[in-house]
């Protein structure tokens, strides 16, 4: 009896590439995925009192708040002047559409974390999952990061999905 191939597999950003809006260009395709950059930064209010509830039947939780970015006139760009030791919610520019037969995960670039101490937090993007991905970035130290820096990597490996996501983030920052 002939072994089925089971392994994980990277599946090459050039055959997947095109399912990103805008289309990324060449300094964007890494070896293994596809490098986005940030669109949005936002932080977290707590409107309910510290009663942040989390159930299949139930969510409250932190509202997001818009934290705007600030024109720099040196550089002629937009920064975003970030606390030290503060927890954001990060948007990505591109959006994203995985494959029926893929899923994908996020690894932020080294750069964060070596020069700055910054992490950034993702899930995992199922099968299905079309959007505007979004992150969790956590501080050390107070830096500047500038609108449309590439600040992680998509990655998609081969899956053979049990269903394709229909979920409450479907489509998320999509506009219809």
């Amino acid at each position: 009896m002939k072994k089925k191939d089971e392994s994980i597999s990277v599946i090459s950003p050039l055959d997947w590439c095109h399912l990103i809006e805008p289309e990324p260009d060449e300094s964007q395709i890494q070896s293994n995925g596809v490098d986005l950059r940030i669109n949005k930064v936002y932080e977290l209010v707590d409107l309910t009192n510290g009663n942040l509830f989390f159930s299949k039947n139930e969510r409250k939780g932190c509202e997001l708040k818009e934290y705007p970015p600030v024109y720099d006139e040196v550089f002629k760009s937009l920064f975003w002047r970030l606390k030290s030791n503060y927890t954001y919610i990060i948007e990505y520019m591109e959006k994203v559409k995985i494959p029926a037969d893929a899923m994908g995960l996020f690894f932020q670039r080294s750069t964060l974390w070596r020069l700055y101490g910054a992490v950034i937090t993702t899930s995992v993007w199922d099968s299905g999952y079309e959007g505007y991905g979004k992150g969790l970035l956590k501080t050390t130290f107070p830096f500047s990061l500038e609108h449309g820096t590439p600040i992680g990597q998509l990655v998609l490996f081969k899956a053979k999905a049990s269903k394709h996501y229909k979920g409450s983030y479907q489509f998320e920052g999509v506009k219809s």
